[in-house]
């Protein structure tokens, strides 16, 4: 009995010990696969009438918790522009950088509280920033979105009802670390060198 004992106890301890080496080799699947969606880049199309970039750009901005950073030449899209809104409401801090002739040149649309261009509109909100690049000769035509500083849009897409409706346009997405690092350095770049629009509160202004 004895024997068939310390037998069973040998057993018991070879069945922890593989054990114990699979769970380990489970976390490390998890830690591969976790670097392997990292890596992932996700290409997105739109063609005249398709909403898939702007539904992708969307989507993004509903998993921000900390901050967005859009860069764009235009912006115009209602549901792109609430989403923006509905998370500075929920404390998650939105920049936006803006091309300045094109501000001058984009006309007013009927939003909740009167007839005003879309960055009027969304520089008046909670925990939104806007600031401007560009003038004269000089164009911000980039576009591209970074969320809690952990992945990153971008593309040909203006974030615009046009570019939806007429355009062949293009979004690419990842969350690789080294391409998220570049994006966050030159937002941050141009970002502290660009400047208030006129009117705006310079508590905002100052971010």
């Amino acid at each position: 009995e004895e024997a068939e004992e310390e037998e069973g106890n040998v057993v018991d301890d070879q069945v922890s010990s593989l054990m114990m080496k699979l769970d380990v080799k489970d976390r490390e699947v998890e830690r591969l696969e976790a670097e392997l969606e990292k890596a992932v880049v996700v290409n997105v199309f739109n063609y005249p009438g398709n909403r898939a970039c702007i539904d992708c750009c969307i989507d993004l901005l509903s998993q921000a918790t900390q901050t967005i950073d859009v860069a764009c030449y235009t912006i115009d899209d209602l549901g792109f522009c609430e989403k923006l809104i509905a998370k500075g409401g929920e404390n998650v801090i939105v920049r936006i950088l803006y091309d300045e002739d094109k501000y001058d040149k984009q006309a007013p649309k009927n939003y909740p509280g009167g007839i005003m261009k879309t960055i009027d509109y969304l520089k008046s909100k909670e925990n939104v920033t806007v600031k401007f690049l560009g003038g004269g000769w000089r164009m911000h035509h980039s576009k591209f979105i970074i969320i809690d500083s952990t992945q990153v849009a971008w593309g040909s897409f203006n974030f615009s009802e046009n570019a939806t409706k007429n355009g062949y346009e293009n979004i690419s997405h990842t969350m690789q670390e080294s391409v998220v690092t570049d994006f966050i350095n030159a937002f941050t770049k141009r970002f502290k060198n660009a400047t208030a629009p006129l009117g705006m509160d310079t508590r905002q202004a100052s971010s």
